[in-house]
């Protein structure tokens, strides 16, 4: 397939499929969904959502096989780039072959993340590969240590991905681009911080777009698209927790009238129940 100069894909890395290859993240991330409705919503690029951490018919999980024998497998498959989930998104890299590739990353599929992003560079080296998610949001230029990441966007990336596609594709240097870190010329570069979105209702729901943009729509069950975030942000200070640095501790609501159309959205779907992901979704 000839690449689009226009053509981005957002990859979640594996981690269950990791410990066992029919395990499986049986819902659609909704990082994914919010960055490919904000690309369709403000840019002209095509986007594809793949959740490499999910396989049609997979088993339920058991954390005594995580913990034992499934673990092993999973350092296995971190050391082993030859696995069959490693040629399977190797594959997927090829079929969609992309100018850009964003990867939402979480600590404990960081690593998997690296490797995602050594596959991308192994295919194609000019493959602008953007990391975002909890994780960079939280070490920051850290990430960059690694070779295969050329941006790292800290916080909410709704915004910042449409500004970064644009300078793309006009070919201009991301110096502007609030929220990101990035390699220039073989130097790090470390932009100011972006301001939160304050009117999330201006954000499409992240299940709008998944029959148009999620890799293999038609394979997932229908409780994987029934997950909702009404608010972002926490106002307290748990020390296991690093939620503040991913939406500060200042919550913002969606609107009441917002968030009963998603659900509504959701309802059309044939489902009669909805999973709120909202940190403290009871604070007020």
């Amino acid at each position: 397939m000839a690449r689009s100069d226009h053509k981005i894909l957002l990859i979640e890395p594996p981690f269950h499929r990791l410990f066992k290859s029919t395990y499986a993240l049986d819902v659609y991330p909704l990082s994914l969904g919010y960055l490919a409705g904000a690309i369709k919503n403000g840019t002209d690029w095509d986007v594809v959502a793949y959740n490499a951490d999910f396989t049609p018919n997979y088993d339920e999980r058991k954390l005594s096989y995580e913990t034992g024998e499934g673990f092993g497998h999973y350092l296995r498959n971190l050391k082993d780039g030859s696995g069959n989930i490693w040629k399977e998104i190797s594959s997927v890299i090829a079929e969609i072959n992309p100018r850009v590739v964003g990867i939402s990353a979480k600590s404990q599929n960081f690593a998997s993340a690296r490797i995602v992003a050594g596959l991308v560079k192994s295919f194609n080296d000019q493959i602008i590969v953007i990391v975002g998610g909890p994780h960079p949001s939280m070490v920051g230029e850290a990430v960059m240590d690694r070779s295969g990441f050329d941006v790292c966007v800290k916080g909410e990336g709704e915004k910042t991905i449409v500004e970064l596609l644009a300078a793309i594709h006009d070919n201009r240097s991301f110096d502007g681009i609030s929220g990101i870190i990035y390699r220039e010329n073989g130097e790090i570069k470390k932009n100011p911080p972006r301001e939160y979105i304050e009117d999330l209702d201006t954000l499409s729901f992240p299940n709008e777009n998944a029959p148009q943009v999620l890799r293999g729509y038609q394979t997932y069950p229908l409780n994987a698209f029934n997950h909702i975030f009404a608010t972002r942000g926490c106002p307290y200070t748990c020390f296991f927790c690093a939620s503040h640095k991913i939406w500060s501790r200042k919550v913002r609501f969606r609107s009441p009238c917002n968030v009963v159309a998603e659900i509504n959205s959701i309802r059309t779907k044939g489902l009669s129940s909805v999973v709120f992901e909202d940190d403290t979704f009871g604070v007020n």
